[in-house]
């Protein structure tokens, strides 16, 4: 399943367009019904499908959407920083961005959301979906793969006990930072 949620994410790697399996996997994002999507009890907004157009680091990324383009910070994960001017990044940081452009970058996605919209950055919140399964739930891959910390913000806790519970996993197995960073 998780290589099936790989697949869909990245395409064919050989392939320096766009493969026949990314293809599919945005006709098939299209077909989903967004109220299947795990989003919070009381949305700030109706979920979207949207272009992902940069990755900025693990947990923030650049889209097009209805609003035009926005700054979406990733809900519930904290990823490493990365160093910009010459400054160093913090340990896993560049990872967990690699991670992030390579598996959202020039890549449709669905955005859903919780009971606060906007953070003190002016960033969107979002959670992101590659599709509608349980592995598809982007900060949970995040999470289990060790590419970042549980990070609840206030008015957006609903899933911050499946999102604590990712990020024990990842620290019993020493997935990614945990046993990178020690």
């Amino acid at each position: 399943m998780l290589t099936l949620f790989l697949l869909s994410c990245t395409g064919d790697s050989a392939d320096s367009g766009m493969s026949d399996s990314t293809s599919a996997a945005s006709a098939e994002l299209s077909t989903i019904d967004p109220d299947t999507l795990p989003q919070g009890d009381n949305p700030c907004r109706p979920p979207e499908l949207v272009f992902v157009y940069d990755a900025i680091d693990g947990d923030t990324i650049h889209v097009s959407s209805s609003k035009g383009t926005e700054s979406i910070r990733l809900i519930g994960v904290d990823t490493p920083e990365v160093g910009w001017n010459g400054d160093p990044s913090d340990c896993y940081g560049q990872e967990a961005q690699t991670f992030t452009r390579d598996l959202l970058e020039d890549k449709q996605v669905w955005l859903t959301f919780d009971g606060t919209c906007i953070d003190t950055y002016d960033r969107t919140l979002a959670y992101v979906h590659v599709g509608n399964g349980d592995q598809d739930f982007f900060e949970r891959q995040l999470l289990r793969r060790g590419y970042g910390t549980a990070f609840p913000w206030s008015g957006t806790d609903t899933f911050e006990d499946t999102f604590a519970d990712d990020e024990s996993q990842a620290m019993s197995e020493g997935a990614g930072l945990w046993s990178a960073c020690n």
